[in-house]
């Protein structure tokens, strides 16, 4: 089937028309004309079989499963172009003019890999159709990364398996335990190392998954905020933020409700007298009075509205949202009615794809 590709979504996604309905076409640009094959019963998505008329910034994607593998949106275009469209997309969120997304790493940046096993052998799952897709080299990996998937592939005995790399470090985790003699499973954390410090990670903690950009936001954020008094860092994770700002700040409250990062945190955090740590849901300790800086890093569906309420109750001076959803960080600096956004700085964490991370610098 021949379509023409009109647009591009916000998920990176050509949409064409078929009679009269519109369809996504994976790996299609606009004005593209394309033969491409249908998937799943529903006929919806498409992806190309033969490109009859290509745009001008199309490039020949590094990995054979583009786009089959639906874990990138963008390998066959520029990165110039990636970043151009993430900057839109930031912009139609925010509805303001932000920068240019700093670049944190094109190819094998990403330190976490979560994949799923079928008959002993290790890959990912198409969103769109469920076929199992067998993966021995993700581009978007470290290298360790990839160096372990061979170690591991065809004889992974479980269902999914996590594979989390010390891109400084050198050391790894692969959970859960496998039944390989000749390679090391099973580790209940490792170490990572930023701007100089080392981290404990747990398998269950969350750490950022580009170590190259987390250095990058850290940098961001301390020129930030330049110094202060009170600082809380919510949703603190492993204590990252507060470890790297506390030299900052006269004391810094780090606010997190995972017992896997709390542990992780209290080896992190060692030797740091004026960091405070408090597992607790952020809810429950806002609203806090005379805090100078709010460090806002909350999951990708943003804070709760008890959060946002906590925060206009007793407003601080200034905050620092850290987000890897646009959308839902819109959504909630339009219920911080005190604050304006003085600032904006898009991360390109997630490049070859649609993701995009974010900072904003709010002020009352």
């Amino acid at each position: 089937m021949r379509v023409q590709v009109q647009s591009l979504n916000n998920l990176g996604e050509g949409i064409a028309e078929v009679e009269g309905k519109k369809i996504r076409v994976l790996g299609g640009l606009p004005g593209e004309e394309l033969e491409v094959s249908l998937w799943g019963r529903r006929r919806r998505v498409a992806i190309p079989v033969e490109i009859v008329v290509s745009h001008p910034r199309r490039t020949e994607p590094k990995c054979p499963l583009f786009p089959r593998c639906t874990g990138c949106q963008l390998q066959h275009v520029d990165y110039e172009f990636q970043l151009d469209f993430k900057r839109k997309k930031v912009e139609k969120e925010l509805g303001m003019r932000v920068k240019d997304p700093l670049p944190c790493g094109e190819w094998e940046y990403r330190n976490h890999a979560r994949l799923t096993c079928k008959r002993n052998e290790v890959g990912f799952v198409n969103k769109y159709t469920n076929e199992f897709i067998r993966v021995d080299k993700c581009w978007l990996m470290d290298h360790k990364i990839n160096q372990l998937l061979g170690q591991i592939q065809g004889r992974c005995k479980s269902s999914m398996v996590s594979i989390r790399v010390g891109v400084r470090t050198g050391e790894y985790l692969i959970q859960p335990e496998l039944p390989l003699p000749d390679v090391a499973t099973g580790q209940p954390f490792y170490h990572e190392l930023l701007l100089g410090r080392r981290f404990r990670v747990s398998s269950p903690s969350f750490f950022q998954p580009n170590t190259q950009g987390a250095e990058t936001m850290v940098r961001l954020v301390r020129e930030w905020i330049g110094s202060a008094d009170k600082v809380m860092d919510a949703y603190a994770g492993v204590g990252t933020f507060s470890a790297l700002l506390a030299d900052l700040s006269s004391e810094v409250i780090a606010v997190e409700e995972s017992p896997s990062a709390e542990k992780d945190a209290s080896f992190n955090l060692r030797g740091i007298s004026n960091v405070r740590f408090i597992r607790k849901k952020v809810e429950e300790v806002l609203p806090t009075e005379g805090l100078d800086v709010l460090i806002l890093d909350p999951p990708r569906q943003g804070c709760s509205r008890a959060v946002l309420e906590a925060i206009n109750q007793a407003p601080p001076k200034r905050i620092i949202y850290v987000s890897c959803n646009p959308v839902t960080m819109a959504r909630d600096i339009r219920h911080l009615e005190k604050f304006s956004v003085d600032k904006v700085q898009p991360l390109d964490f997630f490049a070859q794809t649609q993701h995009i991370e974010v900072m904003a610098l709010l002020v009352r």
